[in-house]
This record gives structure tokens, C-alpha cells and sequence, in this order.
């Protein structure tokens, strides 16, 4: 289906999409705040619409290290956090057969976390 809309989408563009379903969002593990998702299926409506005025083209809630410190946790909502890369750990195998690396990123203060 991915691989339709790539077709349709071209970047930079802006599109009146229809007949797509809205359901309720998961309970953890959100990619945005809201209880609702929108979901696509092979039936929906894309039309492209010229003559738009400016739209944002990119949507982030940056959080501070000591914000994402505070929601540690809360699996509700994903959140944004930059920082730059200043370890990296060598990859590890948990008991349960999972692959964790951890990274500790530094913000513009120099301000240091772990992230695992």
C-alpha cells in the first residue's frame, strides 16, 4: 500500500485526502498527542490542490532532557528530544533474546543523558 501513495505523494505538495477511516489511537506507543488516529486503506480519495497558501512542513514537541527525564514511563505519547551523539555502546542481548544499545546524547549546555 506504501508503495501506492508514493506513487500519488510527491514531496512539498499539498493534497485534499477522502474516504479514509478514523479510529480510536492506541493505548501506548502514540506517534502523535490525541485519542485519534487516521487510518489509510486502498479505497481512499487523493487529490492534489494547487494554489495553497504556506503550511508548516514539519511538526515536532521538542522536550528538554529534563522534560524526557520526567516522562520516562509514559508510554502514551512518543516524544521529540535532539542532542548530539557523544557515546554509543556496543550492542547487548538482553535475557530475553532483544537487541539494546545505549547512546548518551548532549544538549546545547552540554548537559549529558543516557538514552537505552
Amino acid at each position: 500500500m506504501i508503495a501506492d501513495f508514493n506513487k500519488k505523494l510527491k514531496l512539498g505538495s499539498v493534497y485534499m485526502i477522502s474516504d479514509y477511516n478514523v479510529e480510536y489511537a492506541p493505548e501506548s506507543y502514540r506517534p502523535v498527542p490525541g485519542e485519534y488516529i487516521v487510518k489509510f486503506h486502498r479505497k481512499i480519495i487523493v487529490m492534489k490542490i494547487d494554489d495553497v497558501v504556506g503550511i508548516p512542513r514539519f511538526k515536532f514537541e521538542m522536550r528538554t532532557f529534563q522534560e524526557a527525564r520526567v516522562g520516562l514511563g509514559n508510554v502514551v505519547n512518543l516524544m521529540d528530544v535532539v542532542g548530539k551523539l557523544t557515546e554509543i555502546t556496543q550492542i547487548q542481548t538482553s535475557t530475553g533474546g532483544r537487541q539494546l544499545i545505549d547512546i548518551v546524547l548532549a544538549d546545547q549546555r552540554r548537559n549529558c543523558t543516557m538514552v537505552k
